[in-house]
């Protein structure tokens, strides 16, 4: 094999390598953003997201997390234990429905 024909067979695989690479750079442009539209894009980018964040942060909430511990008197984690005398299995219903009313969170 001479050096020229080595030449050729190494100019051809680097064009072949360049070319795939173009074209399967710009084959991925298009499919990831040729479908956005404005729309799409505040919708992808910022409403989802946003939702997404008040979604966690109202869960966090209805289970009392320890951030609300501060502002919130009525959390299961500040209030006394019971005394061994007068603790029973489960709670009386006048202690649930004065837990619920006291919740401020």
């Amino acid at each position: 094999m001479s050096f020229l024909s080595l030449s050729r067979a190494l100019t051809r695989r680097a064009v072949r390598t360049l070319r795939l690479v173009v074209v399967g750079g710009a084959i991925s442009y298009r499919a990831l953003f040729n479908w956005t539209t404005p729309p799409m894009f505040i919708g992808t980018l910022l409403v989802g997201p946003l939702l997404q964040l008040l979604f966690f942060v109202f869960i966090g909430r209805q289970l009392g997390s320890p951030a609300t511990a501060s502002t919130c008197s009525a959390t299961p984690w500040s209030r006394p234990p019971p005394s061994a005398s007068t603790a029973a299995p489960w709670p009386s219903p006048t202690s649930v429905v004065t837990a619920r009313s006291a919740r401020c969170c």
